[in-house]
């Protein structure tokens, strides 16, 4: 019997960047198939004891290295706008 393949659709981030910089960045992984046909990630994002969980839509034909960008989910900035957050692709 053929065992079925599991793609897990659910990951967890852990944004990191710079103290100053509004635009904090993570990396979300994807399989080869995914990849090519393009698919939907929920993404839990932790910040601090915070967990936001969103939907990702990752584009078909993405390449390694890839950015997404998530906008308005940054850190704050002086001047009351937000930063957004960078998610890079990989591919396993």
């Amino acid at each position: 019997m053929t065992e079925k393949k599991k793609f897990y659709r659910l990951q967890v981030i852990r944004p990191v960047g710079m103290a100053n910089d509004p635009n904090p960045y993570g990396t979300i992984t994807v399989t080869h198939l995914e990849a090519i046909t393009g698919t939907r990630k929920l993404v839990n994002i932790l910040w601090g004891f915070q967990k936001r969980l969103f939907k990702v839509i990752v584009p078909p034909g993405i390449k390694e290295g890839s950015l997404l960008k998530l906008r308005r989910l940054g850190k704050n900035v002086p001047h009351g706008q937000r930063g957004d957050l960078l998610l890079k692709v990989s591919i396993e």
